[in-house]
């Protein structure tokens, strides 16, 4: 028999005025549901602290990778109680990982798992989840992310071994770099996984993307007046640029390089390939 852990996860959902589990959120494969399923999965520091450790990861990395990686499918509702707007839930989670690194993973029995959570809606209007997690969900995690971040990490690296001058539109790069930088600064802001200084206002200025904590302080200053761009053989881009803070404040400047794939005419896959104090 499997062992099951519980464990609670409460998300707000302001606009939500429908008590009837038939509507669109209150339901068992409704997206809210979904996505409360892996917060609870990712964001649970208690059952992932062999994860952080083994895979070397943030709850915020973690919860990227349920949302990238995973999806929650075969749903099936064992009971509705109208009267208390409960819906009871089973479903698979199921891990897509890349088919060049399945090879790697012929030691793993199953990249699935059987889930039991259930979705309520509470007196305030806010949506409730609870899940029953299996064992051994956190070793197949783990897993799985150490062979990605292995991977990422060694392409990065060969592909930084064969870079060469740029001579092209670069406002395309630096725009995407840009709105990278900015959206993944707002993910940390408005999520309950990070655990850093407590992040303020994010603004442009004077061609800089400043980030403030909330007493006005500076975290990071990415200085784009001096970054600079190369390309690799493969046609990837590398933009380097001068993070000062460092995401912490105080005079810890460090170079970062990100390497944009081009996924489309102008769509990027942004991974941060390497930093260095200077």
């Amino acid at each position: 028999m499997k062992k099951f852990y519980k464990h609670q996860f409460l998300l707000l959902f302001l606009s939500l005025t429908l008590l009837s589990c038939d509507n669109n959120e209150i339901s068992c494969a409704s997206d809210t549901s979904k996505i409360l399923v892996k917060r609870i999965l990712a964001e649970n520091s208690d059952i992932n602290q062999y994860v952080y450790y083994k895979a070397d990861i943030t709850q915020l990395e973690l919860l990227d990778f349920y949302n990238e990686y995973s999806d929650l499918t075969q749903i099936r509702t064992s009971s509705i109680q109208d009267e208390i707007n409960k819906c009871e839930c089973q479903g698979t989670l199921k891990f897509q990982i890349p088919k060049n690194l399945l090879y790697k993973l012929e030691n793993e029995k199953t990249n699935e798992f059987e889930i039991i959570y259930s979705i309520q809606q509470t007196e305030e209007g806010d949506v409730y989840a609870e899940a029953y997690l299996p064992t051994g969900l956190d070793n197949s995690v783990s897993t799985y992310l150490k062979i990605i971040k292995d991977e990422y990490r060694s392409f990065a690296d060969k592909e930084l071994k064969n870079m060469t001058a740029f001579h092209g539109n670069s406002d395309i790069y630096i725009n995407a770099l840009k709105d990278f930088l900015i959206a993944d600064w707002n993910k940390m802001k408005n999520s309950k996984a990070y655990n850093g200084p407590e992040i303020g206002n994010i603004y442009w200025e004077e061609n800089q993307l400043n980030i403030d904590d909330v007493f006005g302080n500076f975290l990071s200053v990415y200085d784009f007046n001096t970054l600079y761009i190369t390309e690799t053989k493969n046609s990837n881009i590398v933009i380097s640029i001068t993070n000062s803070g460092g995401g912490e404040g105080g005079n810890v400047g460090i170079e970062e390089r990100y390497l944009l794939l081009k996924n489309g005419s102008s769509n990027f896959k942004i991974l941060l390939a390497a930093q260095q104090i200077i």
